[in-house]
């Protein structure tokens, strides 16, 4: 049998701390196998559960538990959750040194809870567990369960708690749900967050989560709102742009070429690899990608050449550059292609192309003309949220001809007055965003 606290053990705890766990989370406790999975969505409280269970778990059976999170930023949070917890039930008394620089406490009695970091697994050899719990495991991979944690546990017949919203299909998380599947020594909880009803006090009909999931749906946006508060696995590993469909959106050259008042390039002038492409803007406001460029390792004037080639080929005259690199604008401007730095909001440029693809004709790519985009799209999605990275940011990979497209698109928003800017500050994605567009909630930010 696992050591664990009794159910009734950490819901003591929890009340104690001051924070009483709600009835989802009483019923999460009370199912609490060996392994035990929760993947429910944002402010459901995952964190406060498995800070009770830690903090519970550490006073009254003594031994060495980890919290492990993506970074030791995200471990922290966990870590600072169960010391905060300490601190209320026991005043501090049972608490022997608190190091947030090591990232550990110790407690009077030989508890020990440590913050691990993913990034850095040659902290997890070694070392006789009694329990661990994956703060956003979506977050963290595979082999740092397989390989360092559960061989950890064996000696002492440790426990393991997952903790994180669902990413979809075709990640560990979801692998590692579907593997548990009528194993004994695994339980598995997958809730919405309007089951916190302390923050969603009218339930799936909350105002707020009501007016947030016609945001994303105005953004394109559904089914990051069915992940993200719906605790829901149903869709692939978190893309990007959720609405992206081959059939929908790649059409033949010539179909892709009618109607276009104007043609740009747009690039990124990535460290490693630099992504051009030819873009078009309809009198209707709809979006055509017809040719790329898209190589590594390209020099200054290769890159230029490159340019310059496409511009001749389509009767290019002006483009957006990537703002990060102005030496790369400027040579382009030197050579008599007139290149502006790009509109570089982050989530406005985003949230700009998935209204794009949620428009019948608002993006279309030539077929076959631009594969690396294609497959870019295909595969861009969010970095997991966690409660020390506030705001929702995509994967910073495999991305150059998707920030081309967005350089384009937002500035040509931008330019035509298509982004209406408002005081009004709303919850997206889960950080405060300032900005409004198309009635989805942003906050400035570029990379």
């Amino acid at each position: 049998m696992a050591l664990r606290p009794t159910a009734a053990t950490i819901l003591r705890w929890a009340r104690a701390a001051g924070t009483p766990l709600h009835r989802g989370q009483r019923e999460a406790v009370h199912g609490l196998r060996r392994y035990a999975i929760l993947a429910c969505g944002r402010r459901w409280g995952k964190t406060t559960v498995a800070a009770a269970i830690g903090a519970a778990a550490s006073v009254y059976i003594p031994g060495l538990y980890w919290v492990i999170g993506e970074t030791f930023g995200t471990a922290e949070i966990a870590l600072d959750a169960c010391h905060a917890q300490i601190m209320r039930v026991m005043s501090g008394r049972l608490i022997k040194r608190y190091s947030r620089s090591d990232h550990r406490i110790e407690l009077v009695g030989g508890g020990v809870i440590e913050g691990k970091s993913a990034d850095h697994p040659e902290g997890m050899l070694g070392r006789g567990l009694h329990g661990a719990i994956f703060e956003e495991a979506p977050a963290t991979q595979s082999r740092i369960w397989y390989q360092y944690v559960q061989p950890a546990l064996a000696d002492h017949h440790g426990w393991a708690l997952f903790v994180g919203s669902p990413r979809g299909r075709g990640n560990w998380f979801h692998e590692l749900r579907e593997e548990s599947k009528g194993d004994p020594a695994w339980s598995f909880r997958c809730s919405p967050s309007w089951e916190n009803g302390t923050v969603f006090p009218g339930g799936p009909s909350d105002p707020w989560l009501v007016a947030a999931r016609e945001r994303y749906l105005r953004a394109g946006m559904l089914p990051l709102y069915e992940q993200e508060y719906g605790g829901s696995f149903a869709h692939l590993q978190g893309r990007v742009w959720a609405a992206w469909d081959p059939e929908r959106h790649v059409k033949p050259l010539d179909e892709c070429k009618a109607g276009v008042a104007e043609w740009r390039i747009a690039a990124d002038w990535g460290l490693r690899t630099t992504a051009l492409l030819v873009i078009g803007r309809t009198e209707a406001g709809g979006y055509r990608v017809v040719d790329e460029v898209y190589r590594h390792g390209m020099l200054p004037d290769k890159r230029r050449a490159e340019a310059l080639r496409l511009a001749k080929t389509h009767g290019i005259r002006r483009g957006w550059g990537d703002p990060a690199d102005p030496t790369s604008n400027e040579m382009l401007n030197e050579a008599g292609l007139a290149v502006s730095p790009a509109f570089n909001d982050v989530d406005a440029g985003i949230l700009a192309v998935a209204g794009k693809f949620g428009e019948d004709g608002g993006i279309k790519i030539a077929d076959g003309a631009c594969p690396n985009l294609c497959r870019e799209i295909e595969n861009w999605t969010w970095r997991e949220s966690t409660a020390s990275r506030e705001i929702q940011e995509p994967v910073k990979k495999d991305d150059h001809a998707c920030d081309a497209l967005r350089y384009g698109v937002a500035s040509w928003e931008r330019l035509y007055g298509e982004q209406t800017v408002s005081p009004t500050r709303v919850q997206y994605g889960g950080g405060q965003r300032g900005r409004v567009y198309r009635g989805a909630a942003l906050r400035s930010r570029s990379y």
